[in-house]
């Protein structure tokens, strides 16, 4: 068994390595041999660990024809057999539509009803000496009757309609978790930890947590808060930064220039933007009307606290630091416990069982950490009354960084696991 992972390849954007644009249309980007050549041709799966596809910034037909130049390309140098697709935050709408597509669509073509939701899958690796079965398992999907054990979704006919050209892929949200002998290995895409993609959940939980939790069995919030509650709560906020801004027509190609101008600390565009919509969209009174002078005044104040308060923030995106903030470690604390509460439910119900993590890899800040790097970050938790330490490792991502000396390729690890074999990473800078 042979597994790579890899994350933030955001197919639709321009300044991807992977794949990028001559004249309008995508085309294999300038890393893509780079990649081919560190994969090579034997996997079993690639994970791939969100942002692959950028609905934030792409219409659907943008971001699926340059995610096809990359997949076409893999299926015809024959690197994988299958691909597992873990969501991240510009492409977290990739999870709900493959539930719609499970539970909703299929059913119905059917004449069948409806199902609900899993908002969360976890998929599962166990590698360790003795496995009996060390093939990837969904647990509750019914399996394939034939090879590969799990697929036959939409995305499969990406790289072609008939059997020889197709891909196979599978979903797993948010988690992937990787049994070896040398300890349980949680693998995500890293947003959950960053403020705006788990905020709603923590609002949620302190506003209305009590009345959640008396709600009828089966409706009710989990107590301590699982995954599926979890993802479930975040949900509304998450699709609406994610595709509900890159579906908006002209709308999205404003958002996305001041998504760059905002990371550039180019604030005057949001200056004014954020007054016109205060003193002439929700204060609107007649100049010579003396309330106008109070509104304006008030505007004027709210505007400045918006612009200050993005000049100081820090973006998760090539943040070097992004470990070190305690609210981000309060955030790791919180989804690592409703994993440990996933890995209880998985021994429960389904006979899996597995070891609290002690090593996790994730993306989204597009600064790697190779594997056994000495830096890579430590956070100390607490498990069934003992305490150890979870060391983190990041994936890197697939794009140029625009800097005054122009574009800068920050970098990309690729991880492998592989049966009777000790975790490794390759980067590539």
């Amino acid at each position: 068994m042979r597994i790579a992972i890899f994350s933030d390849t955001h197919f639709g954007d321009e300044l991807g390595a992977l794949v990028a644009y001559q004249n309008g249309k995508p085309v294999l980007g300038p890393k893509y041999t780079a990649f081919r050549d560190a994969v090579g041709q034997n996997n079993d799966y690639f994970i791939l660990l969100g942002d692959v596809f950028d609905f934030s910034i792409k219409s659907y037909a943008e971001a699926y024809e340059a995610g096809k130049v990359f997949f076409d390309q893999v299926k015809k140098d024959g690197l994988v057999k299958q691909f597992i697709y873990v969501a991240g935050n510009h492409d977290s709408d990739m999870w709900q539509i493959v539930e719609h597509q499970v539970n909703i669509i299929n059913q119905v073509g059917k004449g069948k009803p409806p199902r609900s939701f899993k908002w969360s899958l976890p998929g599962v690796f166990d590698l360790r000496s003795g496995s009996a079965d060390p093939d990837l398992v969904l647990p509750g999907v019914t399996r394939n009757a034939g090879s590969p054990r799990y697929g036959g979704l939409f995305l499969d006919a990406i790289s072609g309609t008939d059997e020889s050209s197709k891909s196979a892929f599978c979903f797993a949200y948010p988690n992937v978790y990787i049994a070896t002998d040398e300890g349980n290995v949680l693998v995500t895409h890293g947003h959950y930890l960053e403020n705006y993609w788990s905020l709603l959940g923590e609002l949620a939980q302190l506003v209305a947590g009590e009345d959640m939790r008396a709600l009828p069995e089966g409706k009710k919030l989990s107590d301590p808060i699982d995954l599926k509650d979890f993802v479930a709560l975040n949900f509304p906020l998450n699709q609406l930064a994610c595709t509900g801004v890159g579906q908006a027509g002209p709308l999205t190609e404003i958002v996305r220039a001041i998504m760059y101008e905002v990371k550039a600390k180019d604030l005057d565009r949001v200056e004014d933007y954020v007054y016109t919509m205060l003193d002439d969209g929700i204060f609107k009174y007649k100049a010579y009307d003396p309330r106008e002078w109070a509104t304006d005044a008030i505007a004027r104040g709210i505007t400045s606290f918006v612009v200050n308060k993005l000049k100081n923030q820090e973006s998760a995106r090539y943040n070097t630091r992004f470990l070190e903030n305690e609210d981000v470690r309060e955030r790791f604390m919180n989804f690592y416990r409703a994993s440990l509460v996933e890995l209880d439910h998985l021994s429960a119900e389904h006979g899996i069982t597995l070891p609290a993590p002690d090593t996790v890899i994730f993306g989204h800040t597009h600064e790697p950490t190779s594997w056994n790097a000495p830096d890579a970050p430590v956070i100390g938790v607490t498990h069934a009354g003992q305490q150890h330490q979870v060391r983190l490792y990041n994936t890197g991502g697939w794009l140029y960084r625009q800097k005054a000396e122009g574009l800068q390729f920050t970098g990309a690890d690729i991880f492998i696991f592989e049966s009777d074999k000790s975790p490794v990473s390759i980067a590539l800078r």
